[in-house]
């Protein structure tokens, strides 16, 4: 059953495209204890929930769960679900909604992979291979946040792949910073099931709290995290 833990009606309405899309979700802003509902139980989601039981309690203040489901194609395996997972040029010029303009925009003008943390080089996607302990460098230039290098780190083990995102640079809306370096972090999860995909998404970040924009960029970093799971939707049905 669909869930929005006190976040106010403004929140529940910016959020809405959002939610349409995921099969089930949860929002958590400034709320201690927070737990974890939608994480699958497979070999690697039982250890992004032991990492998680391990905080104590200790959550960043904004934390967002969503649960995906794509039905199965024929032939799809988990090496075709490995390279999509980090063919991060194809994520440029992929849209969103914008809900302060009312109108879908492109969300990232820039995306590549970049050769290291400084992100001056570019590179061509790091598809070979098994996903399983590269660590990629991907630079993103965001609608919103402005130019941002972000560090992957990947795991791969029977039909499953883990890689999580952690921003290595400030992103920052006009004059104000929204989140310090390393201060937002990105979970995913896709699980190559006999009858569909489950992609498993987690966000969690220490925001900055200011009037006036607070449920904007509440909603940037969940329609961010909703991007993710569109952009590899629109990679796996063209596969």
């Amino acid at each position: 059953m669909m869930f929005l833990r006190k976040v106010g009606l403004s929140v529940f309405l910016l959020l809405s495209a959002f939610l349409l899309t995921a099969q089930d979700y949860n929002v958590y802003y400034k709320e201690k204890n927070v737990p974890l509902k939608l994480c699958p139980d497979t070999y690697f989601g039982k250890q992004i929930s032991e990492e998680w039981a391990g905080k104590k309690g200790k959550t960043a203040n904004f934390v967002a769960e969503a649960y995906y489901v794509l039905p199965k194609k024929e032939n799809i395996s988990i090496e075709d679900i490995s390279i999509m997972t980090r063919s991060f040029s194809t994520m440029q010029g992929i849209e969103y909604y914008s809900n302060s303009e009312k109108k879908y925009e492109v969300l990232y003008p820039e995306c590549y992979t970049v050769s290291d943390e400084k992100g001056k080089t570019k590179i061509p996607d790091v598809t070979y291979g098994s996903a399983d302990g590269k660590k990629i460098y991907i630079l993103q230039n965001d609608n919103s946040f402005g130019k941002s290098v972000y560090e992957m780190n990947y795991k791969q083990k029977g039909e499953e792949i883990y890689f999580t995102s952690v921003n290595l640079d400030s992103l920052k809306y006009g004059i104000f910073t929204a989140a310090g370096p390393k201060t937002l972090k990105l979970t995913f999860l896709v699980v190559n099931g006999s009858k569909e995909i489950g992609f498993y998404a987690l966000v969690e970040g220490d925001i900055a709290s200011f009037p006036f924009i607070d449920d904007f960029i509440k909603d940037s970093f969940v329609s961010r995290l909703d991007a993710v799971y569109n952009w590899f939707k629109k990679n796996y049905e063209e596969k």
